[in-house]
């Protein structure tokens, strides 16, 4: 079985959509749609004063999210043992961007 890891590192966000549960619940909901995946159990935990990590449990896996909200950036780190057809990259770096109004600095699978 082959493992698919697709990582999106992102900047410039804004504070408080980057320190939004539900913004963050919406866009990996979102992601795993464009992705063809089955979400499952979902959890987030907000940082004192700021800040977020959130994880979808997936039946292929999981993606995970992670906020700075004081730097504006973050990372979204998706593993599945599905692969994404080649339009899921530029499909989910444009979800990131719209959601917390950020710049993806990378989105790449990695091997």
């Amino acid at each position: 079985m082959k493992i698919t890891t697709v990582s999106f590192l992102f900047s410039e966000g804004e504070h408080d959509l980057l320190n939004d549960k539900q913004a963050v619940h919406d866009l990996l909901h979102d992601i795993v749609k464009v992705a063809n995946l089955t979400p499952l159990d979902y959890s987030v935990h907000a940082f004192e004063p700021q800040g977020l990590s959130a994880t979808l449990i997936l039946s292929e896996s999981h993606i995970a999210l992670h906020t700075w909200p004081e730097d504006g950036t973050g990372y979204v780190l998706l593993s599945s043992c599905m692969q994404p057809d080649e339009n899921f990259i530029p499909a989910a770096s444009d979800l990131i961007q719209k959601a917390f109004r950020a710049s993806v600095n990378t989105a790449k699978e990695l091997v």
